[in-house]
């Protein structure tokens, strides 16, 4: 119930309790008791009515979207992720589009929402917004006959981390093989191998240019 209506009840009730003492010193206490048993009813109808237009003026409020925790394996070597992403992948650009059996773990851990956003739609970015909407949005996945990955952005209030998430194919579902948080997201195959071939990936602050310059400097030494 609201706070405001509570106290409000409280204190009126408090006020015609007063009242009915001074009524039991004229009238009897038959009819004081009378007096406050009327009021008591007329004031549970107040509060009732009060609770009801409060529910209905205040709309409901979801929970965000957060998907069930997956833990992942030991990340392998740079040389190994390289090669699970030379496969032929056919890319996936919505959550609706990936396979039966791997919804489960993009779903919300509460309800059959997507805890993940499609390019585009709204979602959770940054510190402020509807709390009720997902954190993460996906960039792009792919699929082939032995592997899957998701690659998205996650949002972690005041600055985005671009994730990728790697997973080995089977009839009953994917099984997670290694993760790994990327230095600024990328658009195609292409861009992603290059992103994850650079060294370091842990520092998402750093640039694909300052990889560069630090190599070009390595190789004048």
């Amino acid at each position: 119930m609201n706070t405001r209506v509570v106290h409000g009840v409280r204190w009126f009730r408090w006020m015609v309790v007063a009242l009915a003492l001074v009524i039991a010193g004229f009238s009897g206490p038959a009819i004081s008791r009378w007096y406050i048993a009327r009021v008591d009813a007329n004031l549970l109808t107040l509060s009732a009515r009060s609770l009801e237009l409060t529910r209905s003026s205040s709309p409901a409020q979801r929970a965000p979207a957060e998907r069930t925790h997956i833990e992942f394996p030991p990340s392998p070597d740079v040389k190994e992720k390289l090669h699970v992403l030379t496969a032929d992948f056919q890319l996936i650009h919505k959550m609706s589009e990936l396979p039966e059996v791997a919804k489960p773990l993009f779903r919300n851990w509460d309800d059959n929402r997507f805890a993940m956003a499609d390019p585009g739609e709204p979602w959770q970015s940054g510190c402020m917004g509807n709390g009720s909407l997902p954190r993460e949005s996906l960039i792009f996945g792919g699929l082939s006959e032995d592997y899957a990955f998701v690659h998205y952005e996650l949002s972690r209030g005041i600055a985005n981390n671009y994730r990728i998430e790697v997973y080995r194919v089977r009839p009953t579902g994917w099984q997670p093989v290694w993760e790994e948080t990327l230095p600024r997201a990328a658009h195609d195959m292409k861009q992603l191998r290059k992103l994850l071939a650079v060294p370091d990936n842990s520092c998402c602050c750093a640039s694909a240019g300052d990889h560069a310059i630090h190599k070009d400097t390595a190789a004048r030494r």
